[in-house]
């Protein structure tokens, strides 16, 4: 699905005079456009994107008089509107980091069209009035404007541009939108001094792609410097609009995208050595700014570069071996996992513990309830060990990387792991970028078995990890090695629910519902608890029993975060009575299982976010007087090699009915293609979960 595309890219700007090849044409409205009805792939669109061209190249930025160098993009959109609900669509917001941070947005011009009664062609103008510029909480601006007299038929067209001081991570070219797009175009072009890489999500056979290498002069003062250059064209048509599904991953990183990372940069290049180097350090200071860490510990524009040697070299992208080796040296990585720090009593406590899993458990709680994260997910310590002991906060590096060192010390050989949250998104493995991973958590080995710890969560138990640490796999560092592990916890999640259910002559119902829950199934299920009790809303919380009325619920363990979620609770209810009939159905609206797969066909992945396992047992007494009419089928269902599992066990004696459904999710990430297998496999349980329970009189 993902390709990953190196191209060297050039300088090429407005100064060059580059002529961009388009199927588009700024302000070339056609009257076939002003009388479309719908969009001919999606019938039931409110709008459509007819043309999403962009334009990304680099040029020379004006700041306080001097020309510095800045990433542009140039931003080209025209959309249909189909319907009243479409017009919001004319509603046109830019979020950027603002000119304080060497961001800016400008060039911006919009037009609406629409026909008069005679079929002429109307053109009305977006007014600078009507752009406004404000900064929202999060410290990011927002340019905002809105394209006038638009209505149901109306085609809208607006362009801008962003001049930006990042030239690490180029903003993501986003093929797809909430609404169809007929066609995406995009160009990037930059010098071969620069690299970058380019990674999509749009498969491989659907993305029109072109590289084309080419020489130019670029005007350098008064000289013109003869250059070779690159330029990426990609190309997409009829893209369906992105619509969010139950269970998908973060939409975010779901949507057709491309991507591009800065790999290395010469900041002067052999181009450019026979002449002046002072003149030439005005267009890469910014490169550096943004990319070491000076400029964002500093914040200062001047005072990095008063002996930077030509030829300078800035690596962002390497092999892994590079990569684990240059984290190895760095004094917030590799340095700081091996410094030591007065602990020494608190290190024989540990070892006084017991066995090595229970020293293990000693110091991860030891950590997790002394330590407060503070919120901010990092690779590199922000203090030494010693400092985060003291201080007792910090963030998930500090606590990971302090639990790391406590562990060895203990005598559990402990490494650090390198991830990128769900919430950050995919890991590319085809290449090392520092800024690809966001956390690091801890694993540790103990007679062969390997733990995944994450310290950052005092609720949480040392057999499981953060949900949002589930993604894929991670990179465990270690003597200058590196493997990858799949981020997996040791344990599944489980909720296992006994009921004991009376059923009385006269159609009564009184059933004992005991729980016992483990994982993230507890750790939600206290975390409901908690916001509920004391107040009687907490019975809410157990499973929506219909027409059954909860009461006497008792719950244990609330705060034991490393045992079991223990909770119980009485219901009392009316069943079928129909005659000679005692009608039960003992899984309706209990929702043991719950079907969200209805829709006909399905885009993204189904996440289930982590294995768990279900398990329900039904013990039935005969009511007195009555012999077993019907109960339902004993029946194992199996999907894609047991990623997905359902049981169904009935059995009776003269005396009782046991029935056991065990539902277990062995495979928590499910591709988009296995859907139509998904759907049966559900459509399967909930058939069976419909069957019922007869008694009949003797």
């Amino acid at each position: 699905m993902r390709k990953l595309l190196i191209t060297c890219l050039a300088i090429v700007c407005n100064l060059l005079g580059i002529a961009q090849t388009s199927l588009y044409k700024w302000g070339d409205i056609t009257q076939e456009e002003l009388t479309m009805t719908d969009c001919k792939f999606d019938k039931v669109a409110d709008a459509a994107v007819l043309y999403d061209n962009g334009r990304y190249y680099f040029d020379r930025y004006f700041y306080m008089s001097n020309p510095e160098l800045r990433t542009f993009y140039h931003y080209q959109v025209r959309i249909k509107i189909f319907n009243d609900a479409g017009e919001k669509w004319a509603t046109v917001n830019i979020p950027y980091r603002g000119y304080n941070e060497y961001e800016d947005v400008f060039a911006i011009s919009g037009f609406t069209y629409n026909l008069d009664n005679s079929g002429k062609i109307i053109k009305s103008k977006l007014k600078t009035k009507n752009i406004t510029w404000q900064r929202n909480v999060t410290g990011m601006w927002n340019c905002t404007f809105v394209l006038p007299d638009v209505k149901p038929g109306s085609v809208i067209e607006y362009t801008y541009r962003i001049a930006s001081l990042d030239f690490a991570r180029l903003r993501d070219w986003l093929f797809q939108r909430p609404i169809p797009v007929y066609n995406s175009s995009f160009e990037l072009t930059s010098p071969n001094f620069f690299k970058f890489a380019f990674f999509s999500n749009v498969p491989q056979n659907q993305l029109i792609s072109e590289r084309k290498d080419d020489n130019f002069y670029i005007q350098y003062y008064n000289a013109n410097v003869y250059c070779n250059v690159s330029k990426l064209k990609l190309l997409k048509h009829n893209i369906p609009a992105f619509r969010t599904e139950v269970l998908m991953p973060d939409s975010s990183h779901q949507i057709l995208k491309g991507e591009f990372y800065l790999i290395s940069a010469i900041t002067q290049p052999s181009e450019f050595l026979k002449y002046y180097n002072y003149n030439f350090i005005p267009y890469f200071k910014p490169l550096l700014r943004t990319t070491t860490d000076d400029y964002y510990a500093t914040k200062t524009r001047l005072q990095l570069y008063t002996t930077m040697a030509a030829g300078y070299k800035i690596i962002l992208g390497s092999d892994w071996e590079s990569f684990v080796k240059m984290l190895g040296k760095m004094d917030d990585f590799g340095k700081t996992l091996l410094r030591s720090f007065e602990c020494q009593t608190l290190i024989d406590t540990f070892k006084k513990a017991g066995n090595p899993e229970q020293r293990l458990i000693v110091a991860y709680n030891y950590v997790k309830n002394n330590f407060k994260w503070n919120g901010n997910y990092r690779i590199l310590a922000s203090s030494s060990l010693e400092k985060t002991f003291e201080r007792k906060n910090g963030n998930s590096a500090d606590i990971n990387m302090l639990l790391i060192n406590l562990l060895n010390r203990t005598g559990i050989p402990a490494k650090p792991v390198l991830i990128s949250t769900r919430s950050h998104g995919e890991v590319y493995k085809e290449m090392a970028f520092f800024y690809k991973f966001n956390h690091v958590i801890v694993s540790a080995e103990i007679e062969g078995r390997t733990y995944l710890l994450d310290a950052t969560d005092p609720l949480r138990p040392y057999t499981f990890l953060d949900e949002n640490d589930l993604n894929g796999e991670g990179l465990l560092v270690s003597n200058l090695d590196y493997r990858w592990v799949p981020l997996k916890n040791s344990i599944k999640s489980t909720s296992h629910i006994k009921r004991d259910i009376k059923i009385f002559p006269k159609g009564k119902l009184e059933e004992s519902l005991i729980a016992e829950e483990d994982g993230y199934i507890a750790l939600q299920k206290r975390q409901e608890f908690n916001r509920a009790l004391p107040s009687s809303q907490a019975l809410i919380i157990i499973p929506p029993l219909k027409n059954k009325t909860p009461k006497d619920l008792k719950v244990l363990n609330l705060e034991k975060y490393d045992e079991p979620l223990l909770w119980n609770v009485r219901l009392s209810a009316d069943v079928m009575n129909e005659d000679s009939l005692l009608s039960f159905s003992p899984f309706k609206n209990l929702n043991t299982v719950i079907n969200s797969f209805v829709d006909l066909q399905r885009v993204h992945p189904v996440d289930f976010g982590y294995e768990q396992s279900l398990i329900h047992e039904i013990s039935i007494p005969i009511p007195e007087g009555y012999t077993i009419a019907s109960l339902p089928k004993s029946e194992i269902l199996k999907m894609q090699a047991s990623a997905l599992t359902y049981s169904l066990q009935t059995q009776s004696d003269k005396n009782k009915v046991t029935i056991t459904s065990v539902f277990e999710i062995n495979q928590a990430f499910i591709p988009s293609y296995f859907y139509a297998d998904l759907k049966l496999f559900f459509e399967a349980i909930e058939a069976k979960e419909r069957d019922v329970v007869i008694f009949k009189k003797q």
